[in-house]
Parts: structure tokens; sequence; C-alpha cells
């Protein structure tokens, strides 16, 4: 730490800033926010603050100007929910609302589940995609709170659908890497359970594998927690990026899911499904369910099949549905 007064630290800031600003010549351009305070106690509460800032500083640079790709929504209440109160209303107000995209058994074509999905709705009204601020709430360091709220609905909801005698099916729900990281994250889940008296088995957790070595260690001990205490784990977007043999002898996981860029060019790569073919033996052998998304043509459909996978989603049977619309096509009443 430094021994630095509140003034020094804003003109060492203010010097750090002025060093990119002068420099016009760069291929970006940079946000700044800054938190001071005389004796810190929450490090991760003062990141916020300064995250906060950052953000505003932000959104006051793409105010007015041309929608980008990163920024197509001109996104200024989308960047606001970097701040925690932001959120929180948002959160409050019922901004988010969960989609339900059903699960396909290979063997029957029978709906056997779902996942869950996140969406945002804007000032405007729109729906905004969980990649449009799904990042910015990593990087605040708030994703957990979306997190836990949507795992907390879909409690609520399941919690209906038995009231309502509805067939329910087991619900699957995302969890960010970072949100693993958080102590007591498995206690947590519990007490939401208990809270709404859920069966566990009506909920799986969906999480990407992490590269960085530095989170392996923290990655599996935290799977390995939420295993003891009775969840089923699905390893998502398998066959991307980060995607390693070694995770099955690693961590202790239920269900695999096949990226769909692997799923997508089945028709015309014989590598693709031979990789597959070897997949579906090896979690056969190892009790895995394995899970193909992104499941858009017959053809895909018939090849599958002919490897051996177990589920399917996709739009090919549907897309992600609200609330309504996937209860009157997919729940039935019990008999």
């Amino acid at each position: 730490t430094y021994d630095l007064t509140e003034t020094d630290f804003y003109e060492k800031f203010n010097l750090l800033r002025n060093i990119f600003c002068k420099k016009t010549n760069l291929p970006f351009s940079i946000a700044t926010g800054s938190c001071w305070v005389k004796s810190p106690s929450d490090l991760n509460s003062l990141l916020q603050q300064a995250d906060s800032a950052m953000y505003t500083d932000k959104k006051k640079f793409y105010y007015g100007k041309e929608k980008t790709s990163r920024y197509r929504h001109n996104l200024d209440d989308i960047l606001n929910l970097a701040n925690y109160s932001a959120l929180q209303e948002a959160l409050t107000a019922g901004q988010f609302c969960i989609y339900f995209q059903p699960k396909i058994s290979l063997d029957t074509e029978e709906f056997i589940g779902s996942e869950a999905l996140i969406r945002y709705i804007n000032q405007a009204g729109e729906i905004i995609a969980p990649n449009n601020f799904i990042p910015i709430l990593e990087e605040a360091r708030l994703i957990k709170m979306l997190d836990l709220y949507v795992f907390e609905e879909v409690c609520k909801q399941i919690n209906i659908w038995k009231e309502r005698k509805l067939r329910v099916k087991p619900v699957s729900i995302n969890l960010s890497r970072s949100t693993l990281s958080y102590h007591f994250l498995a206690d947590q889940l519990l007490a939401l359970i208990t809270k709404h008296n859920i069966d566990i088995s009506l909920l799986e957790l969906e999480v990407t594998e992490t590269a960085e070595v530095d989170n392996q260690l923290v990655f599996s001990q935290a799977l390995e927690k939420l295993k003891e205490y009775g969840f089923s784990i699905s390893i998502d977007d398998f066959g991307v990026r980060n995607a390693s043999l070694s995770l099955f002898t690693t961590i202790n996981f239920d269900i695999l899911k096949l990226d769909r860029s692997l799923v997508k060019t089945l028709a015309q790569n014989q590598k693709a499904r031979i990789l597959i073919r070897s997949l579906a033996v090896i979690c056969s052998d190892l009790g895995i369910k394995l899970i193909a998304e992104g499941v858009e043509t017959l053809e895909q459909l018939d090849i599958l099949k002919e490897l051996r996978c177990n589920e399917v989603q996709g739009y090919l049977f549907s897309k992600p549905l609200p609330l309504n619309d996937f209860e009157n096509k997919y729940l039935q009443i019990l008999r």
C-alpha cells in the first residue's frame, strides 16, 4: 500500500489518465474509474465503486455516438447495470425475465427438461439477449447477484408448477465461473432450495470449464462441493476454446453439452462426427449424459442419433420460449 493523501491519489490518477488521452495515435480508447478511502476495509466494495465510475465514464464516451457492434443498443441503461444499486433496482422491478428452452430425448423425441435463459427488458421495452449484459456484470463483479436471482426465480417457478399439478421436468441453470469462486455458494443454493421446498433432482447447474491454471483448483473444488450437496453438474460449451479431455479425470460431473459449433458442421465434417462418436462412448462408460446444443436440421438430428447422443436442444424443436408459451407447449397436467 502507498501512504497517499486523497489529493495525491487523484493527482496521480489524473496524470495516468492524461497520458492515455494525449496519445491520439492509440488504436483504442480507455475508460477509467477510481475510488479513494483513508482506511480501506472492504476491497470488493471499493472495486465495485471504481467499476461503477468506470462505466459512467464509458457511457459518456458512447452517448450520442453511432451505434457499434459491441454497444448496438446504445446501452445507457445496460451500462448502468454495472452499478450495484441500478442492478438491484432492475431485479426488483422485474426487468429480467426467464425464457425456457426444452431439451429433447433422442430415443423418444419427447420433452425431458429445459434450460433457463435470462433476458433483460430495457427502458424502451426491448428484450436484450444475455451476450449484451452478462460481460458487463462479469467485469463489474456483480454477476453473482444475477445468478442467484435466476436460481431463486426458477425455484419459485418449479414450486408454482407443482402447485398447479403440472408435469415438472428438471431445469438447468447457468452459473458464471466467477460465481463459482464465492465461498459458501453451495450453502446459499441449498438454502434457496430449502426455502422453496424444491427437490434437488429438479435442478441442474451448468458451468463452463475454465482454462486458466490459477482458476482450475477453485473451479474443481467448487464443483466437488456442489456435487457433495447433491447437485447435478453439467459442463457447458464443450468443443470450443477451453475444451479439454482432462476434465473427465479431474472433475466429477453428470452431463456434457456439446457446443453448437461442433453440431453445425456435422454433415460436412467427418472429424467432428468421429470426435462426437468417441465422446459418446466415453460418456456412456462413465455414466455421463451427452447433450448436443444448436440442433437446427433433421440431418443433424439423424447423425446425432447414429452417434448415440442422449439429448438435444435447438431450433429444430424450439427456440427459447417465454414462460406462458413454454408452459402451454411443454407442461402437461398430471393425470
